[in-house]
């Protein structure tokens, strides 16, 4: 489904002149499989998964390596080709949705405008869409949601309807960086089990960034664990979690804070 091979990406312009913010990293995803990526913060975990989408920002550029999509290298991709892929096929919930949204247009300006890039839907039909997906992510009357600007609403509630956009049309792979980080506990769940049903029910690849291993424990079929840009080790879930090879993966996960004695990762 993904292969990501021997990936390296530059910050700076002229292609940068330090050290990769993304070095020599390689990666093999199955159809329907769920992959983590941790590690601390500027580990590069982000900009693997905004290199496969194709939303590096400007200052970034990919330096060496191929990214194929069930065979097909995007590395190279033009907007339009993006254009077509995303959304769809592909699709990214990103750390902070709100930042996303417009903050002059409605939540359903910007979302019927989505649904309808992506399909023959009619207005109303998009409109009916995004109210349902809204519903899905336990927003409470989705219509005043539809009508409200993005200042109007919470940081979790805005989060809430990028990852309802986001997965509208059950992609092949959806990438998540931080996805419940904006959430509480109990909505944290809810999302956690939205996005193993939709593994369930349509097999869709998920690749996702967190810091929260709980939460990755969990979900993941395999964990790749990060370092200065390079995968430090990756394995199967029970491998990182019973038998870490790595010293700093050990450090990881005993950073895992403890209530009552037991540790939940």
């Amino acid at each position: 489904m993904l292969e990501i091979e021997d990936l390296s990406v530059l910050y700076g312009r002229g292609g940068g002149t330090g050290p990769p913010a993304v070095d020599g990293f390689s990666l093999s995803v199955g159809k329907g499989e769920i992959v983590s990526l941790v590690g601390e913060s500027g580990s590069g975990k982000t900009t693997v998964i905004r290199s496969v989408i194709g939303a590096l920002p400007r200052s970034a550029s990919i330096s060496s390596g191929r990214i194929l999509l069930n065979g097909q290298d995007v590395s190279g991709y033009s907007r339009s080709q993006w254009r077509r892929l995303r959304g769809t096929d592909l699709s990214m919930i990103f750390q902070d949705s709100g930042v996303m949204l417009n903050p002059i247009r409605t939540v359903g300006a910007q979302f019927v405008q989505y649904i309808r890039l992506h399909s023959d839907s009619t207005g109303s039909e998009a409109w009916d869409r995004a109210v349902s997906m809204l519903k899905h992510m336990r927003l409470s009357d989705p219509d005043n949601v539809m009508r409200s600007y993005p200042f109007e609403l919470s940081g979790g509630m805005k989060q809430r309807v990028g990852i309802s956009m986001a997965m509208t049309f059950n992609p092949d792979l959806l990438l998540a960086d931080e996805p419940t980080s904006a959430l509480d506990v109990t909505t944290q769940a809810q999302i956690v089990g939205q996005m193993m049903e939709m593994r369930e029910r349509y097999g869709t690849t998920i690749v996702m960034v967190t810091h929260n291993i709980g939460v990755a424990a969990y979900m993941s079929d395999r964990m790749v664990v990060m370092k200065d840009g390079r995968i430090e080790e990756q394995g199967t879930r029970e491998d990182i979690l019973c038998r870490p090879r790595s010293g700093y993966t050990r450090e990881l996960l005993e950073a895992v804070p403890e209530i009552g004695g037991a540790r939940f990762a």
